[in-house]
């Protein structure tokens, strides 16, 4: 039997799942630029400045940016000051710390 915090952790991996499927089933094109990400973090472990050079080749998903943040925090109102670029080094870090099998994003899974 789960813990109820073993519970709500997957529950909230679902959800992050769901909402990236989501995404890009409406943003195909920013799904490979992403997998490009989680599979460059795989490799390097990357810092905020390092993700923001990455970003300058992955113009689709640059450019909508906010939107996907936002979209996958579920963030309706959207604080001005907002991290964008940590906020995407947080959802990368997510993808790559879930090894379950419902983690299609993430192909280098241990």
């Amino acid at each position: 039997m789960k813990t109820l915090n073993e519970f709500i952790i997957e529950e909230l991996d679902d959800n992050l799942f769901w909402m990236l499927d989501k995404w890009f089933e409406f943003n195909p094109n920013q799904l490979s630029e992403f997998l490009t990400l989680v599979a460059e973090y795989n490799k390097t472990k990357f810092n905020v400045k390092e993700l923001e050079l990455l970003l300058n080749d992955k113009l689709e998903l640059k450019n909508q940016l906010q939107e996907f943040v936002n979209f996958v925090d579920n963030d309706i109102y959207p604080e001005d000051n907002k991290d964008y670029i940590q906020k995407l080094l947080d959802i990368i870090k997510q993808v790559t710390n879930n090894k379950s099998k419902r983690n299609i994003y993430n192909k280098s899974k241990a």
